[in-house]
C-alpha cells in the first residue's frame, strides 16, 4: 500500500539511466519511483540499482497494454527496418511469452492464446506479478559482491517490495474491433487477481482513451474494476492533457476518481500534473510523472522514435504548466512579476527575464526548479480546503489575465506567416468551474 499523507504523493517515472545520480541527489523532492517494465526487463542489471541508490518506495508498470495493439504499426524500430525493439522482446519474455511464437503472427494471436485456456492467462498474470514483486530485489542481491559495504548494509535493511502491483491490463476501448475480446480478458484477469490477491497490494489499472471521458465506456470500465473490491486502483487516461481539458472532461475525471476512491481505496494517476494533484480532495492518493515530462501520455508514445533528449522547458508556477524557453522569455518580458524566486531561479535568473534561456544548457537546474515548484503546489493542496483551492485558481486566472494576448511568430515553409497567442487560459477557467461544481 501507499503511505498515507496529507499531501498528494509524487512518484517519479524513471526513464533515463544517466538520471540515477540526480534522482538520488533530489530524493527529498518526491515520494517514490515508477519503473516501466520494458526498462526494468531490458536494462535488467542497471535499473534496479536506482531503487537502491535512492532508497525510495517503488512500483512497476507492467506495460502489458502493448500486447493489445497492432504490432507492425506500433512496435517496430523504424530506423532498423522491421525488427522489433529488444525491450519489447524482453517484455514478452517477462510475461512468460516466447517472442518466436507471437511476433511473426498478427497480434490477435496472442490475445486469442490468452483467451482460449485459463492456464495460459493465469501463467501470464503470475509472471507479470512475479517480476514486479521480485525482479528488483533478486537482481540487487545477486550483485551483492559488486556493491560497497555501505550499499550492502542498505541491501540488508531494505525489503525491495513494491508499494503495489498492477495486474496485466489492456485498453478499454469502445471503438476497437477487439473490444469484446479485450473486455473479456480484463475481466478474467481481475477475477483471477481478486481470488489470489491475499498478501499483495493489487491495484488494477483502469486504462481508457481521452475520448471515453464521461462516456459509458469509462463508466463500465470503472464498474468492472471496483466490483471486485481491491485496496486501490490506478488510472490512465491516454492522451489526456490537463492544459487542453474541457470543463466536461475535468468533471468526468473528478467523478471517476470519486468512484474509484469510494470505500477508502487508494487511487494512483499514472500520468498527471498539478490539476491531477488537486484530485487529492476527491480521494486521489498519488500522481506519477517524469522529471519535467510525461504529465500526459498518449497510447502511441512507446512507439515514438527519438533522436535525443526532450527540449528543456520552464515551469511557470502561476500558470501551473510548462512553457518552452522561447515562450517563457516572451511571457516574463511582459510579466516580470511571474519570475520565480526559488534558490535555483535566484541563481540562474538573478531577477532578469532575459536569462531564462540560460536553462537551455542547464537541464538539471530546470528540473530542480520544477520540483521545487511542484513541492510548493503539493503543500498548498495539503494545507487548503477545496473552496480555498478553487479561489486560488480564480486568483491565478486574474493574476495572469492578458497573457493569452502575448503573441509569437508562426513560421511556414521557413517564412514568418503571421502570429498566434502563446497560450490559452481556458484550462484555468475549466478546472476552476469543474472543481467548484463538485
Amino acid at each position: 500500500m501507499l503511505e498515507n499523507s496529507n499531501e498528494p504523493l509524487l512518484y517519479l517515472r524513471f526513464g533515463i539511466q544517466r538520471k540515477k545520480a540526480f534522482l538520488k541527489d533530489i530524493r527529498q523532492a518526491y515520494d517514490g519511483l515508477v519503473l516501466p517494465a520494458n526498462i526494468l526487463l531490458y536494462q535488467y542489471r542497471s535499473t534496479p540499482t536506482v531503487v537502491l541508490m535512492c532508497d525510495k518506495p517503488f512500483f512497476v508498470d507492467p506495460m502489458s497494454y502493448l500486447f493489445g495493439q497492432p504490432y507492425e504499426a506500433f512496435k517496430t524500430r523504424v530506423k532498423k527496418g522491421s525488427a522489433f525493439k529488444p525491450s519489447f522482446r524482453r517484455l514478452l519474455a517477462g510475461h512468460g511469452l516466447a517472442h518466436e511464437s507471437f511476433l511473426k503472427v498478427p497480434y490477435t494471436a496472442l490475445l486469442s492464446f490468452l483467451s482460449e485456456d485459463d492456464k495460459n492467462l493465469h501463467q501470464f498474470v503470475d509472471n507479470a506479478l512475479d517480476f514486479q514483486s521480485n525482479r528488483v530485489g533478486n537482481t540487487i542481491r545477486d550483485a551483492d559482491e559488486l556493491v560497497t559495504a555501505e550499499q550492502r548494509a542498505a541491501i540488508e535493511r531494505m525489503q525491495f517490495s513494491p508499494s503495489l502491483v498492477i495486474p496485466p491490463y489492456f485498453l478499454y476501448s469502445e471503438n476497437s474491433p477487439d473490444k469484446n475480446l479485450i473486455w473479456s480478458l480484463n475481466a478474467k484477469i481481475l477475477d483471477y487477481c481478486a481470488k489470489g490477491a491475499a498478501g499483495r497490494s493489487v491495484f488494477p489499472l483502469v486504462f481508457v482513451d481521452r475520448f471515453d471521458l464521461g462516456r459509458t465506456g469509462l463508466t463500465a470500465a470503472v464498474r468492472q474494476a471496483t466490483d471486485r473490491s481491491f485496496p486501490g486502483y490506478c488510472l490512465w487516461i491516454a492522451g489526456f492533457d490537463e492544459r487542453f481539458a474541457t470543463r466536461e472532461e475535468a468533471v468526468a475525471l473528478v467523478e471517476t476518481v470519486k468512484k474509484l476512491a469510494a470505500g477508502g481505496a487508494q487511487v494512483v494517476m499514472l500520468f498527471g500534473g498539478f490539476f491531477s494533484l488537486l484530485l487529492k480532495k476527491f480521494g486521489l492518493s498519488c500522481v506519477s510523472h517524469g522529471l519535467a515530462y510525461s504529465e500526459s501520455r498518449a497510447l502511441e508514445a512507446s512507439a515514438s522514435q527519438t533522436s535525443g533528449p526532450a527540449p528543456v522547458r520552464y515551469y511557470v508556477l502561476e500558470l501551473h504548466r510548462f512553457l518552452t524557453l522561447e515562450d517563457s522569455l516572451l511571457v516574463l518580458r511582459e510579466r516580470p512579476e511571474l519570475l520565480c524566486s526559488c534558490p535555483v531561479c535566484r541563481r540562474v535568473l538573478q531577477g532578469d527575464p532575459e536569462r531564462v534561456t540560460l536553462f537551455s544548457g542547464q537541464e538539471e537546474l530546470a528540473e530542480m526548479h520544477f520540483l521545487h515548484t511542484r513541492q510548493l503546489e503539493r503543500r498548498m493542496i495539503a494545507n487548503s480546503s477545496l473552496d480555498e483551492l478553487v479561489a486560488q485558481l480564480e486568483w491565478a486566472r486574474t493574476l495572469v489575465l492578458g497573457i493569452d494576448k502575448i503573441m509569437k511568430p508562426v513560421s511556414r515553409d521557413g517564412q514568418v506567416a503571421g502570429e498566434r497567442p502563446i497560450l490559452s487560459l481556458d484550462y484555468l477557467k475549466n478546472w476552476k468551474e469543474a472543481l467548484a461544481g463538485r
